[in-house]
């Protein structure tokens, strides 16, 4: 700051950092008044100085010069204390009155100067230096006074009658008197309300800055929440991309677990899955040196146990702990020594537990409620994942199954087939003869569902197949199959129409025999006239000797006679 700014009343010097708004305040003000009296002062002595130059009377000038030093001083150095300054220049206008009076006796401005002197003091010092200017500038007057009545000092000419005279003297002061404990009373009332307003003012600004500094501070909370909702979503959103994008189960769940470790800043993270038998929960992804050491080892504890993760696929419930020094059921793994919260979250969908989560922390008290409610979301998206790779596991096993079925009965249908039929075969030769060209040997096999029925053999002459020719050959193929598996279907149709038709009619001529021995004759007659029946021997025997036979009830057909 240079030197002329600091005579600025604006600028605060340094000695008054500290002291509170009013005293900021007052000595602003104290600033104001002495440049404008330091100033009227000056501006009096380049009037005086031409009078006294042409008067050759320089007293006034020598006692106004006098005077206007030390008031300069206290303007110019705002480096003296403030009640210094204040005190030369209440001085300075309390000596001031008391020349005027001298001078101009009753009628000048003395007086004037006083009640001046009483509202400065109390602004600028307190209502006591009031009080004391008060009693002073009373026994000034006094003294005064009386040195004129007295005839030491000479009154001015143009009222000596009345300042020699008493009377006009206690005429002159009674209102002065009552001036004074008017200005002394009002001043000070006024520097009180000016005190309780700025005191009011400093109050509201406090409150308005701490409302400011709240709300700064809910600001930043709300910040930071939206930043911990963004960053959740962020992570699921991240999650279901790693579900969609990822095949491999063991892919996804490292993956899921270095996520979380890096976003959440943790200690450990890991994954088990329940072996096949459901007895132990086995580790199957872990982040950094500790993760990759406990797959090697094969770690995995017993479903039920002492430990967090036993419990959790046990009960189906989470396990949180944020202090594990204090938790009767916690399994102090050797490799995880700083280990100081942990969560146990179980992956279990529509009640199947498929293992459960572990998040672990170095720090106390290290998930809030938030957290614990975004880490459950996770171990809900991932059980979802779990949950759509067992589908797809069951699916393909039972799409595996269905067309092992399918291709065992295929190959049954056409074994059957081909055994009914031995000589189903077709050939074709063309009339073309190429004598001396090559050969080339094309066969294309008849697939039914994946299963080889068979093939069709094709000798090309003069040039190999092109691939429009595979194509067409290739279709060709898939419709042949698929018209004689439509031939071996309506064939194996008709065959069970003609048999269930010759059932119904063993079944009609049995139910017309009345007696035992002609429905044991009838059924014999009837499958003896069955293709292919040389013989047909029925016996009846009882449980308790199933090897005696009761000769009486066996019948024998044989070449269809009884």
């Amino acid at each position: 700051m240079s030197y002329l700014s600091s005579l600025n009343p604006k600028n605060t010097p340094q000695s008054m950092e500290g002291r509170g708004d009013f005293s900021i305040f007052r000595e602003q003000l104290l600033q104001y008044f002495l440049l404008s009296t330091s100033g009227g002062f000056i501006l009096s002595l380049l009037i005086i100085l031409p009078f006294s130059v042409i008067n050759n009377k320089w007293l006034i000038f020598i006692i106004g010069s006098i005077l206007t030093g030390p008031l300069f001083l206290a303007t110019l150095n705002r480096g003296l204390s403030y009640k210094l300054r204040s005190n030369i220049l209440l001085v300075v206008l309390f000596l001031s009155g008391n020349l005027f009076l001298i001078f101009q006796g009753i009628s000048g401005i003395g007086f004037a100067f006083f009640v001046f002197l009483f509202v400065l003091s109390v602004v600028l010092l307190r209502l006591a230096s009031g009080v004391w200017f008060f009693v002073l500038s009373l026994i000034s007057s006094s003294i005064i006074a009386n040195l004129y009545i007295a005839g030491i000092l000479n009154p001015p000419t143009a009222n000596s009658s009345e300042v020699l005279l008493l009377g006009h003297w206690i005429q002159s002061m009674v209102p002065f008197l009552l001036l004074g404990v008017i200005t002394l009373v009002g001043s000070n009332l006024f520097v009180q309300g000016l005190e309780k307003s700025i005191q009011s003012q400093i109050q509201l600004s406090r409150e308005l800055n701490r409302e400011r500094d709240l709300l700064s501070v809910r600001i930043d909370d709300r910040t930071r929440e939206l930043e911990g909702s963004l960053n959740r979503l962020q992570i699921s959103a991240e999650i279901a991309h790693f579900i969609v994008s990822t095949l491999d189960i063991d892919s996804l769940l490292q993956q899921v677990v270095e996520l979380l470790q890096v976003r959440f800043h943790l200690y450990y993270v890991g994954i088990f899955l329940m072996d096949d038998a459901g007895e132990y929960a086995v580790l199957h992804a872990g982040t950094g040196e500790a993760g990759q050491k406990l797959l090697t080892q094969n770690h995995r504890l017993i479903r039920g146990g002492s430990s967090m993760i036993g419990r959790a696929v046990a009960q189906n419930e989470p396990r949180i702990t944020q202090e594990t020094m204090f938790e009767n059921i916690w399994f102090k793994n050797p490799v995880l020594p700083l280990t100081r919260s942990e969560m146990a979250l179980p992956l279990s969908s529509h009640g199947k537990v498929f293992g459960a989560l572990t998040i672990q922390s170095e720090e106390v008290n290290a998930f809030s409620d938030k957290d614990i409610e975004l880490l459950k979301g996770v171990a809900d998206t991932l059980s979802i994942a779990l949950e759509i790779t067992r589908l797809k596991e069951e699916n393909q096993n039972n799409r595996d199954e269905i067309q092992s079925l399918n291709r065992t009965y295929l190959e049954q249908a056409w074994k059957n087939t081909l055994e009914l039929h031995p000589d189903l075969s077709a050939e074709f030769e063309s009339s073309l003869k190429m004598e001396g060209q090559d050969v080339h040997q094309v066969e294309v096999p008849l697939l039914l569902r994946g299963q080889e029925i068979g093939a069709i053999q094709m000798d090309l002459k003069g040039h190999a197949p092109s691939p429009e020719q595979l194509q067409l050959a290739e279709a060709i193929a898939l419709q042949t199959a698929l018209a004689l598996d439509n031939a071996r279907l309506l064939e194996e149709t008709h065959n069970q129409a003609v048999q269930e038709q010759k059932i119904n009619e063993i079944a009609a001529a049995i139910s017309t025999a009345s007696s035992l021995d002609q429905i044991l004759k009838t059924t014999a007659s009837e499958i003896g006239n069955l293709p292919s029946i040389a013989e047909v021997t029925i016996h009846l025997v009882t449980h308790d000797s199933p090897e005696s036979l009761d000769q009486s009830r066996v019948f024998h057909i044989h070449d269809g006679q009884n």
